[in-house]
């Protein structure tokens, strides 16, 4: 929760910073967005729930139809108890690279974008409560996005976006190591500026 006031802060700071003015030669767009994480059932997350996706994202325009940005995400996601009374829960941190294709300069901007990210994973597993063992590391993958946004005034922007990404790494349990693959679905509101 404290690092999401710092993004908010400066959000806050960046969109006191950019004018109108400034704004209409803007190549620079900043967002920041929260949605579900939907976790892939078909790897390692069969049984774990949705859960909370927060994104906060630069994107740098390229000419009339391209772009380059990143995004800093977390994610998080766990299980229901068991009847043995064990359940699993992990947090994803994510700094992710895409490039975008999208009509610049247009009050309203399909997209579509295709990246990498690397992921610092905290996977934990609790036992009636207490935590039985947990494995921390850095997973990496691709994804695709989808998405849109509409200009509400010359500096302003929601949207919304679909995400699909992988996020494998290597999990240490006490049965052993095993490759997880910790990625799913995002899907996001917007809001932004461009500057």
């Amino acid at each position: 929760m404290k690092k999401l006031f710092y993004i908010i802060v400066v959000l806050v700071l960046l969109a006191g910073w950019a004018s109108p003015a400034a704004a209409q030669d803007g190549q620079n767009l900043v967002s920041l967005s929260v949605g579900g994480f939907h976790p892939n059932e078909d790897f390692n997350l069969a049984g774990f729930n949705n859960g909370p996706d927060f994104t906060l994202g630069y994107v740098r325009t390229i000419g009339d139809y391209f772009g380059a940005g990143m995004e800093l995400n977390s994610y998080t996601s766990d299980t229901d108890t068991n009847s043995s009374g064990d359940d699993y829960k992990f947090i994803s941190v994510g700094l992710e690279f895409l490039g975008y294709l999208q009509p610049n300069g247009e009050r309203f901007q399909p997209y579509l974008a295709l990246g990498f990210g690397a992921y610092d994973n905290e996977f934990k597993a609790k036992h009636n409560g207490f935590t039985a063992w947990e494995s921390t590391g850095t997973g990496f993958g691709v994804l695709a996005k989808a998405g849109f946004r509409a200009f509400i005034t010359d500096v302003f922007y929601l949207g919304a976006f679909a995400k699909f990404f992988t996020n494998e790494q290597d999990v240490n349990t006490p049965y052993g190591e095993d490759t997880a693959q910790m990625g799913g679905a995002t899907v996001n509101i917007e809001g932004g500026f461009r500057f």
